[in-house]
């Protein structure tokens, strides 16, 4: 019986006299590393059964029984697979160990070496868009013209555009000839 399934057992809670063994999943994970998981040794003592003509049953091992026989009936495709496999023997035990315990897959290299993707703030972004839209139109945009041009609400305009003014990145105005109330917004110095 798997630890999981004694774990899952029912037990009488109205016996007072019932004792209780508390386990953490990291208990369980634990045993069942012990119990179950392929080693990285045993593999590599397999993949030397190559040296007597039996190429591939460290595939066997790792549940690849195709590709084992394959390696079997070819000398582990005429020894060039046999000894790629020399150089890939821990990422294939530890692909295996993922795959029988549902852990997440393995992160390749080229991933880990790359830098992150940062998440852009949509109000950073929005900020951005109105001082380049205000620039674009002359230097001033009003609530209603940057609202139109956002697609936002006027409301959230708004409060971005006095965002902007609190920060000293742009200042209140009325349009010379509408008399509009406006943002302006003056292009930073090159």
């Amino acid at each position: 019986m798997s630890i999981h399934a004694a774990c899952a057992q029912a037990v009488d809670l109205s016996d007072p006299g019932t004792t209780f063994l508390v386990m953490t999943y990291d208990d369980i994970e634990i045993l069942d590393e012990a119990n179950e998981k392929p080693s990285t040794g045993t593999a590599f003592v397999l993949w030397l059964a190559c040296i007597f003509g039996l190429a591939g049953v460290h595939r066997f091992y790792l549940k690849k029984p195709w590709t084992g026989l394959l390696y079997l009936l070819t000398f582990g495709l005429f020894g060039i697979g046999q000894l790629v496999d020399l150089f890939n023997l821990r990422d294939m035990v530890e692909l295996e160990r993922r795959r029988d315990h549902a852990l997440p897959p393995l992160v390749p290299l080229h991933r880990r070496l790359m830098a992150p993707r940062w998440k852009v703030d949509p109000a950073a972004k929005l900020r951005q868009d109105l001082r380049s839209a205000a620039l674009a139109n002359g230097g001033y945009i009003s609530v209603d013209q940057a609202a139109v041009m956002m697609g936002k609400t006027e409301d959230e305009v708004e409060k971005q555009l006095d965002s902007l003014v609190v920060d000293g990145l742009a200042d209140i105005d009325n349009h010379p000839t509408s008399g509009e109330v406006v943002y302006t917004f003056t292009a930073p110095a090159a």
